[in-house]
C-alpha cells in the first residue's frame, strides 16, 4: 500500500477545501471519528467541516506506519484553521487512517487536544445558528407579505369579475 501517497493526497484535498478531491481517497462507506463533530460518514463530516471553514493550512510533520496493523497509518501535522467567523485556531493533530485493500481510507480517527479549539468552535456554532435563525425570520417576513398580497389580489380580482357580470 502506498500510505505516503494516500496521506499526501488526503492533506492536499483537506487544505484546498475540495470535497471531491478529498473524498476520492475514501471508501464510499467510510467513517470519520472526530473530537468535535463525533462519528459521521466521511461525506457528512467534510460537508460540515467545509461549511465551518474559511481556510485550512496544513504542515505535515510525519507520516507513520503501524507496526501492529498492516492496514493502518497516520499523519502527524500542524493545523491552522480559520473558521467561518474569522477565528483562527492552530494545533498539532494526528489523523489515523485505516486503509482498505483498494488503498482507500475506510476509517479516519482524528486525535488532538480540543482545549484551545472547543470554545472557538462553540462560539462559531452559536453565531451560525443565530445567523440561520435570522435568515429564517427574514424569509418569513418576505414570504408572508407575498402570500397576503396574493390573497388580496385574488379577492380584488373576484370582486372586479363579479361586478363586470352584474
Amino acid at each position: 500500500m502506498d500510505f505516503q501517497g494516500l496521506v499526501t493526497k488526503y492533506f492536499e484535498g483537506l487544505q484546498s477545501g475540495d470535497a471531491q478531491k478529498l473524498l476520492s481517497v475514501f471508501e464510499e462507506d467510510a467513517v470519520v471519528l472526530s473530537p468535535l463533530y463525533g462519528r459521521l460518514p466521511a461525506k457528512q463530516f467534510y460537508s460540515d467541516l467545509f461549511k465551518d471553514t474559511n481556510e485550512s493550512r496544513i504542515t505535515l510533520l510525519n507520516t507513520l506506519k503501524s507496526f501492529e496493523n498492516g492496514d493502518t497509518c497516520a499523519g502527524h501535522f500542524r493545523y491552522d484553521w480559520t473558521m467561518k467567523d474569522g477565528s483562527l485556531v492552530n494545533f498539532e493533530c494526528v489523523d489515523v487512517f485505516k486503509v482498505s485493500e483498494s488503498n482507500k481510507i475506510q476509517q479516519l480517527t482524528i486525535i488532538y487536544d480540543t482545549f484551545g479549539v472547543r470554545d472557538a468552535f462553540e462560539r462559531l456554532k452559536e453565531k451560525l445558528s443565530i445567523f440561520r435563525a435570522k435568515q429564517g425570520c427574514l424569509s418569513n417576513r418576505i414570504r408572508y407579505p407575498i402570500r397576503q398580497a396574493t390573497f388580496f389580489y385574488s379577492i380584488f380580482r373576484i370582486n372586479i369579475l363579479s361586478r363586470s357580470f352584474s
